[in-house]
């Protein structure tokens, strides 16, 4: 449990990201000395990259002021409501409401003190919302424990002393913006090693890409759960151009093009005699009915098929925590938005209010997840459980 302090500093820097960044990441613009409200537009711009966002090379444009190469729309309906200001349309109006405080003031010095206690407040607010940005995308972004890279930089007698796991997917798999499933299976399997190869951010496609340090990893068994960003990816009509110049994919992410990468990380494993499962994919959000779930489904129907084509063991992680979500009755909502903001404001609470991700899950009212796409310790024991079954076959 944190201290009534701790939660008061929190939510102020939650309460500072939700108004620095506001819709998308706008600018707070100041008279006199540059603030670094921009440095906290960079970092959620790269928290959402992190965190598989379609936005973040939207939110990234605003922080840098340069033009993005799409304009990446979120399939909720509740995130086209504002247009948001230019910085140029934004100066003249902060220009003239300064003239007029200028003007209210003249000849008043406490007036004058007044409003440069004001202005020093908001720097100091966005220069504080900005160091926290930056301690959150830290932490998501460190590298996860037991990684593919660590595990090829032990000596070749370490690495052949136990049968290999290797782990590949997203952000799930490297357990900074949840709780790591992988952890709770090497604590259960110390007789075995795991090379976590989960990566922020990626697409099959991405993923394929990186099989030839997986590979080197010499796998006795791999466990796959990728694709939840591919998902994200296909709820808007925007996104998936924005995804795919953002990401230099061959072609616009769909359960198609998917479920191509999908064979391809499989036959890869399999060639060298790995054996291989496949995780579907978790909920997002709680409200089963909602589009996301829907699309959700589909992609989980085509990692069945590819499993039965290539005999490869499915893992029914999204029918297990479906269930659960069924039995206390909260299949019904929270819905998935398609906003970065909730995993952002999760990773300040935890990497900055030293909030866990069991409490930010309770205090957002989600069974399984602290954002609606990452897993708790509920949800990761899910998959740990059925990974560990066929591990242990």
């Amino acid at each position: 449990m944190m201290s009534r302090r701790g939660a008061t500093i929190t939510g102020v820097l939650v309460a500072g990201l939700t108004v620095v960044g506001g819709v998308a990441g706008t600018r707070i613009i100041s008279v006199g000395p540059a603030a670094a409200p921009d440095t906290s537009a960079a970092a959620m711009a790269t928290a959402a990259s992190a965190l598989g966002s379609p936005q973040a090379g939207k939110i990234r444009s605003i922080a840098t002021g340069a033009p993005s190469s799409a304009t990446p729309t979120s399939y909720s309906p509740q995130q086209s409501a504002a247009p948001q200001a230019s910085y140029s349309q934004a100066a003249p109006v902060a220009a003239t409401a300064t003239s007029r405080s200028a003007a209210a003031g003249a000849g008043s010095v406490p007036a004058m003190r007044t409003t440069r206690l004001i202005g020093a407040g908001v720097i100091g607010a966005a220069l504080i919302t900005a160091g926290a940005l930056v301690r959150a995308v830290s932490g998501v972004q460190a590298r996860a424990a037991g990684d593919v890279e660590g595990f090829l930089a032990l000596p070749p007698e370490e690495r052949s002393r136990r049968p290999v796991v290797a782990c590949i997917g997203a952000s799930i798999v490297r357990g900074r913006a949840g709780v790591d499933f992988v952890r709770m299976l090497r604590e259960e399997f110390p007789e075995m090693a795991f090379a976590n190869g989960g990566v922020n951010g990626h697409v099959a496609w991405e993923a394929l890409q990186a099989m030839d340090d997986v590979i080197a990893c010499a796998p006795n068994a791999a466990i796959v759960l990728i694709g939840t960003n591919d998902i994200q990816a296909t709820l808007a009509p925007d996104d998936g151009e924005a995804v795919r110049r953002s990401k230099n994919l061959p072609q616009l992410p769909s359960p198609d093009f998917f479920g191509e990468c999908l064979t391809a990380i499989i036959d890869r494993l399999q060639a060298g005699g790995t054996r291989v499962a496949v995780c579907s994919l978790p909920p997002l959000g709680q409200d089963l009915a909602d589009l996301a779930n829907v699309r959700t489904r589909e992609f989980n129907r085509v990692i069945e098929v590819v499993c039965e084509s290539r005999d490869a063991t499915y893992l029914p992680v999204n029918e297990r925590l479906s269930d659960i979500l069924r039995d206390h009755a909260l299949d019904d909502g929270p819905a998935f938005t398609g906003s970065w903001r909730p995993g952002l404001q999760s990773l300040v609470r935890h990497f900055v209010g030293r909030r866990s991700f069991d409490d930010i899950s309770e205090q957002h009212r989600m069974l399984l997840s602290p954002d609606g796409v990452h897993l708790n310790t509920e949800g990761a024991s899910v998959v740990a459980d059925l990974a560990g079954e066929f591990l242990a076959e």
